[in-house]
């Protein structure tokens, strides 16, 4: 019996594995996921406009042969930094895309001018990653309400969370 069962459970492994079981990413449209984050904000999300496609190079440094498909959105309003890529690269280029959006986020980090109280938010900036789709996002409500820098660190983290959290559910299964 025992033989059996452990036959059974290898045939079921390499089944799973032959079949791409162990891969949870679903292929769903980068605009689809984009409306799902700005879902999750609702009135919170900031980043409206379409950021022009010229951006995707000069200020992400991602090459558009590189891409499959990308939606890419910004504020438009001064006082905030709020923005959002999400992009579906070719066939290995994945790790190109990453590593550029990864250089991205240190520079504007680094280089970004901002108002004092959306300094939180510059630096909670994240860069997440499942197999071919890579987004940044730079997003979340205004914080009026910290009173230090601490709190501000974590209400900037908790708050751009919201997106990662999202971009992963609408990647799995």
């Amino acid at each position: 019996m025992k033989k059996w069962m452990t036959g059974m459970m290898a045939a079921a492994c390499l089944f799973l594995a032959a079949c791409g079981g162990s891969d949870t990413t679903k292929d769903v449209p980068t605009a689809d996921r984009a409306a799902a984050v700005q879902e999750a904000y609702g009135e919170n999300f900031a980043a409206t406009a379409e950021t022009p496609e010229e951006y995707l190079e000069e200020l992400y440094g991602v090459k558009l042969d590189d891409l499959e498909e990308y939606t890419a959105s910004m504020s438009m309003i001064s006082v905030n930094p709020d923005q959002m890529l999400i992009v579906k690269a070719k066939e290995g280029k994945a790790d190109a895309v990453e590593e550029a959006l990864n250089q991205a986020k240190e520079n504007l980090i680094a280089n970004t001018f901002t108002y004092p109280m959306n300094q939180a938010k510059v630096n909670a900036t994240t860069v997440v990653r499942e197999g071919n789709y890579i987004a940044l996002f730079m997003l979340g409500q205004a914080d009026m309400e910290s009173e230090t820098d601490e709190e501000a660190k974590e209400f900037a983290e908790a708050q751009v969370q919201i997106a990662v959290d999202t971009f992963r559910k609408a990647l799995t299964k």
